[in-house]
């Protein structure tokens, strides 16, 4: 099997850009530290792929398209794009940013990918609206352009043409993980395990799999899934569906919420202080629901850490347009990291 610049890296413990830079000629490493990767990448019978050296040598440009709301999530898989963009500064790798409204407007989107035939892009990063149908011809006619499509949090049909990969959370096993929790924090002797889920939509993977890893492991923890909600990321339906819930199921003992819209649910309770506290996990970080995290209005969440999302994205696209990743090697997919009260000071970026 061909040697890659990744697998240099790992044999040294180090980035597959440091290797790329050494073995390009690049100035921003130490004489030292480039006779190490030389002579290590000897050893390994490293073949440089002409093909990317001459993807290299000239500019590269790839397409970021994105949803700018609902902002509390967003805005930190922008700034992780963004992070990447200036990673890649030396490397001739310009990241073009192109914003859509938000995953409910599919026809925004679509207008992006059309416009995109025009332009000369070397590789698409795409968070994808949930109404795939609206746009997949032009996704399709894309890909069948050659040019490879990177998926960034939510992903579309990964059989379509020119799909190499993407980046998002295990929403499987974090709704495992809001199993887990809630089976521990709500006491064994209560009257009431039984668990409402609130969701943004169920019709997208993200949520449903959030859904079937709950539902999977709640017998386990000898808890009831009562009922499903449906908030579609709306603050103001989130709050009135606690409220309806509360008065029908006055013995509730827990609530998971699969997306950042906790903060509705959080306000309900918060507004009703004579209604008995109940645990809710939900998902995210951002300063407003960090303060509900801070006040234990909110019990605990499951911190995407969603910058990532965005910056691994566009360095997975440009790795794979050089040579230096491989396509098998494209897709990942973060483990969620349960975030208490106690917690939140540890996360500055993801407070501002």
């Amino acid at each position: 099997m061909r040697t890659t610049i990744k697998d240099i890296a790992s044999h040294l413990g180090i980035s597959a850009n440091t290797v790329s830079k050494a073995l390009t000629g690049k100035s921003q490493i130490s004489e030292k530290t480039r006779d190490i990767i030389i002579k290590t990448a000897a050893k390994m019978n490293y073949i440089p792929n002409e093909t990317a050296r001459a993807l290299v040598r000239r500019e590269l440009r790839i397409a970021a398209v994105f949803p700018i709301g609902p902002k509390e999530f967003y805005q930190y898989v922008l700034g992780g794009i963004r992070k990447a963009a200036l990673e890649l500064k030396d490397s001739k790798c310009h990241i073009l940013e192109y914003p859509f409204p938000s995953l409910e407007t599919p026809e925004e989107l679509r207008k992006i990918l059309k416009s995109l035939k025009k332009e000369r892009i070397n590789a698409l990063v795409l968070t994808c609206s949930h109404q795939f149908n609206v746009y997949k011809e032009d996704l399709e006619r894309i890909g069948k352009a050659g040019i490879p499509i990177i998926y960034n949090t939510i992903f579309g049909d990964e059989n379509i043409p020119g799909f190499v990969g993407g980046v998002r959370m295990n929403t499987y096993v974090a709704g495992r993980m809001a199993a887990e929790f809630l089976g521990m924090v709500i006491p064994a002797r209560s009257k009431s395990r039984k668990i409402a889920l609130f969701v943004g939509d169920k019709k997208m993977l993200v949520h449903r799999e959030c859904i079937e890893g709950f539902s999977g492991d709640a017998e386990k923890y000898d808890l009831e899934v009562l009922k499903i909600y449906e908030t579609y990321e709306n603050h103001a339906v989130a709050y009135r569906q606690t409220g309806n819930l509360m008065r029908r199921y006055p013995d509730l003992g827990g609530i998971y919420v699969t997306s950042y819209n906790a903060l509705g649910v959080c306000d309900w309770f918060d507004s009703h202080p004579r209604v008995k506290r109940r645990p809710i996990i939900g998902q995210d970080l951002y300063p407003k629901l960090n303060e509900k995290l801070r006040s234990h209005s909110l019990t605990a969440t499951l911190f995407q850490n969603q910058a990532e999302f965005g910056r691994e994205s566009i360095l997975f696209a440009f790795e794979f347009l050089t040579g230096i990743r491989k396509r098998e090697d494209c897709s990942k997919k973060f483990i969620p990291q349960l975030v208490l009260g106690c917690m939140v000071d540890n996360f500055p970026y993801y407070d501002r």
